[in-house]
This record gives structure tokens, sequence and C-alpha cells, in this order.
């Protein structure tokens, strides 16, 4: 549902990342009723728990650990060193969140949409990513070791410094080889026909 509405909104054939656009269109959203009103509203009316509003929320530094985030909207929050680690947040809209130096660690994220979010030093060990949408977004120097990005969108993603050990990155889409320049790896990372990755040197294991 959101996902569609994300999609009529911003457009598959081009990306803005500009802050301003991100948090326009929320604003947009709230002051004409748009699915992100009523949606919530007609589940509420038949007694089903709805998303999560959070649009633009100030959540650095927030524990949000082990919940139930599914479907949330977190268009533009900040969530600078926030946790949430281990949360269900299949189907959340994050497009265009500060999420820097977070903690994601074995976050169920299939279906999520991330477009144009800063998660720059951010841990997505562990994650499941089932067709994320991660174009243009901030990875770089993530760690992403041990993680499932089966089908993931990365166009435009920026990887530097991203570690991949044991993360499958075989099957992505929209990736490109000098995307992986900067990021490294080891054996157990599984990489698209023809991509190559430099090892990962002095990291630690924990």
């Amino acid at each position: 549902m959101l996902r569609a509405a994300h999609a009529a909104e911003f457009g598959r054939t081009s990306l803005s990342c500009g802050r301003f656009a991100f948090k326009s269109a929320v604003l947009r959203d709230l002051a004409t009723g748009g699915p992100s009103i009523w949606v919530p509203k007609m589940l509420e009316s038949i007694g089903v728990a709805a998303f999560a509003d959070l649009r633009g929320a100030d959540l650095q530094t927030a524990i949000l650990s082990d919940r139930d985030l599914r479907y949330a909207d977190l268009r533009g929050a900040e969530l600078k060193f926030a946790d949430l680690g281990g949360s269900n947040l299949r189907r959340a809209v994050v497009d265009g969140a500060v999420a820097s130096n977070s903690n994601w660690r074995g976050a169920y994220l299939d279906g999520a949409s991330f477009v144009c979010s800063d998660l720059s030093g951010a841990v997505l060990r562990g994650v499941h990513a089932y067709r994320v949408d991660f174009r243009g977004a901030d990875l770089a120097n993530t760690d992403i070791r041990n993680a499932s990005l089966s089908h993931a969108l990365l166009a435009g993603a920026r990887l530097n410094s991203a570690l991949l050990n044991g993360t499958c990155v075989r099957f992505v889409e929209g990736i490109v080889d000098s995307q992986l320049a900067d990021a490294c790896g080891d054996g157990g990372t599984l990489l698209p026909h023809g991509f190559s990755i430099q090892p990962c040197l002095n990291v630690a294991k924990h």
C-alpha cells in the first residue's frame, strides 16, 4: 500500500535524493489525506492494527529493538544511533530517513524501502533483506556481514568501505562493479557473475 503510493509519488524512472523532496512529499500526504491517512483509519475501523505513522519523527538514539513495525511509515525520520535490532520491518517505508550509525542487526526488512536513506556507519549484520529497495541509499561504512540481499535494488547506492563478509549479493538488481570497488568481503561473499571484491583486513569477528 505505502510502497505503491511511494512509486506514484517519486516514480521509478528518475531518482532525486534531495531532503527537501522527501519532506515536501510527507507534508503533501498529511495535507491532502493521502494513503498514509486513510489506510490506517480504514484498518482501525475493522479492528485491525494499522501501521505505525512515524513520518519525520525524531527517533535519534531510540530503542526500537524486537518490535513489530511491519508497514511502518518512517519517511524522513531521524534515526541516528537508533536501535532496531531484531525488529520486523517488512514492507516498511524508510525513504529519506537519516539513520547513520543505527543498529538493524538481525532485522527482517523483506520488501522494505530505503530509497535515498542515509545508513552510513549502520550495522545491518544478519538482516533479511529480500527485495529491499536501497536505490540511492548511503551504505558507506556499513556492516552488512552474513546478510541476505537477494533481489535487493541497489542502483545508485553507495557501498564505500561496506563489509560484505558472508553476504549474498548474487541476485541484486541495478548494481555495477564500480559500486563494490571500495567494499570488501571474503570467500563467503556471493557476488553477481563477473564481479570481484577485495578481502576485508583486520575486521573484528564479534
